[in-house]
């Protein structure tokens, strides 16, 4: 159920646009901290969070991971890009 509503959540933050400068390993907390940072209800999924994500992403690395997980709906993905890059905490992986 968990993954449905992950895969659900990506294809709704679809291809993100804007372009600016920061880090990856920024944009992945971004990703990982969406609802809080967002002020997206707790229940509401990555979906609750899309516009913010949309305007607050800044790289073209984690916009084209966005996109890749709209497609493959891997929760795998993400959390290899996570470990990765040393994001730890990540409540949308491992809510608590």
């Amino acid at each position: 159920m968990k993954r449905k509503l992950f895969a659900v959540s990506i294809v709704v933050v679809g291809v993100v646009l804007a372009s600016s400068c920061g880090s990856y390993k920024d944009d992945l907390y971004k990703i990982c901290h969406a609802q809080r940072l967002s002020g997206a209800a707790p229940d509401s999924g990555l979906a609750g969070s899309a516009e913010w994500l949309k305007a607050n992403l800044s790289t073209r690395k984690s916009k084209e991971l966005m996109q890749q997980l709209a497609v493959t709906g891997s929760i795998e993905v993400m959390r290899a890009e996570v470990a990765a890059n040393g994001v730890a905490p990540c409540p949308l992986l491992d809510p608590r």
